[in-house]
């Protein structure tokens, strides 16, 4: 089965409670529809082409980078980021009296195309599809959050925690994106071999914002250069170590009834087998899992030991995420379901025109925010076994 074989074959629409009028307020809101870019990429694209400032352009979730995807985003009613790009577009289509913000997401609506299946293969996709979209599944973070530790390299957010303020530096300079190109990565190898030298380090920083910041760490030290780091930027570090946690959580809940899954980023977790589908949904129907930070809302007891034991063994304590010497990094707590059950599920198989003599799966459905859809799709292959 082939996921995003090409970005026609996922298409995201975010769906949000945002309140847009058609008189003029105080912020300008838009549609931006992005073909193969990152979310953080394609508004600093739209910022500098509107000449506003980066942290007054507000978008309510970040959409995977390969796809088609289609969100709302605000900028104060003094600017004006309007972009017609080949492979990105941002079209006003009204007023609001409010930013955009992650809360005020509702959903997105998937429509995509899975490939190059043989006829077996798609009938037992189709029936996972079936048993996800009406039992639901486990709502795990997927890839998209893990991009820093493709490289099998530590988390960032972690490094902070311990106070290896060092350390974390290092991590910000030399993180290797899976996606990045061949040059990119021999030169992020080598800042990553003379680390400490900032001598040789500082001329491998081409880009200017990360020589700045390296450039603060030699003349005012490791603190005060990762508090340079942007507010956005440091947020993806932090909510990728959250991520983290919270799955080994999930997978701790689910426990050894469950099957072993080697999930997103390489992350051992579980899932249950199709025979214990329907009690193991039941089982997490009603828990909400909280992002770990140093204060927790009331939680179950056993999702409270299962956080716990996972932070000790990390060597971690809870009170450590309160990390005052960096001004960005708070880990804010916020509660997300165990499960996630698939709205308005359909699907049809069809011949694959692409690869001859397969056959393909368009799946239409829709998720609350924050869930996966390419999580889904592969948990469905897998619960159908």
């Amino acid at each position: 089965m082939r996921i995003k074989a090409s970005p026609e074959d996922f298409r995201v629409e975010e769906l949000t409670d945002l309140p847009i009028s058609p008189s003029p307020s105080r912020y300008r809101v838009y549609r931006m529809t992005k073909r193969s870019r990152n979310t953080l990429d394609a508004v600093r694209t739209a910022a500098a082409a509107g000449n506003a400032p980066l942290s007054e352009v507000r978008v309510c979730g970040r959409k995977d980078r390969q796809g088609i995807t289609a969100q709302y985003v605000t900028v104060p009613a003094a600017f004006d980021i309007t972009l017609d790009e080949e492979e990105l577009r941002v079209e006003q289509v009204g007023w609001s009296a409010i930013p955009a913000s992650p809360s005020l997401i509702a959903g997105n609506r998937f429509d995509i195309v899975l490939r190059d299946m043989g006829e077996e293969e798609a009938a037992r996709v189709g029936r996972g599809l079936d048993l996800t979209g009406g039992l639901g599944f486990p709502n795990y973070f997927d890839e998209q959050r893990f991009g820093e530790v493709a490289d099998g390299g530590p988390f960032l957010a972690e490094l902070l925690v311990k106070r290896r303020f060092d350390l974390a530096l290092r991590r910000y300079a030399t993180a290797i994106h899976p996606d990045a190109p061949p040059h990119l990565r021999r030169r992020k190898l080598e800042i990553r071999a003379k680390w400490g030298d900032f001598g040789a380090v500082i001329p491998l920083c081409t880009e200017p914002e990360l020589r700045a910041i390296v450039t603060t760490a030699r003349d005012r030290g490791y603190v005060a250069a990762l508090r340079e780091i942007p507010r956005e930027t440091m947020g993806m570090f932090l909510s990728a170590y959250q991520s983290f946690i919270w799955n080994q959580t999930l997978s701790a809940l689910i426990g050894d009834a469950g099957i072993p899954w080697n999930g997103p980023a390489g992350q051992s977790l579980r899932l249950w087998t199709p025979g214990e589908w329907r009690a193991g949904s039941e089982r997490i129907w009603e828990i909400d899992i909280p992002t770990v930070s140093s204060e927790l809302p009331d939680m179950p007891a056993d999702v409270r030991r299962a956080i716990d034991g996972i932070l000790y063994s990390r060597k971690v304590r809870r009170s450590q995420f309160h990390v005052p010497e960096i001004t960005q990094s708070y880990f804010a707590s916020s509660l997300r379901a165990a499960l996630v059950v698939p709205d308005e599920m359909r699907y049809e198989r069809v011949p694959d025109e692409r690869y001859g003599g397969r056959w393909k799966i368009l799946a239409h459905f829709t998720l609350p925010r924050g869930s996966f859809a390419t999580l889904a799709v592969r948990i469905a292959e897998i619960a159908a076994r």
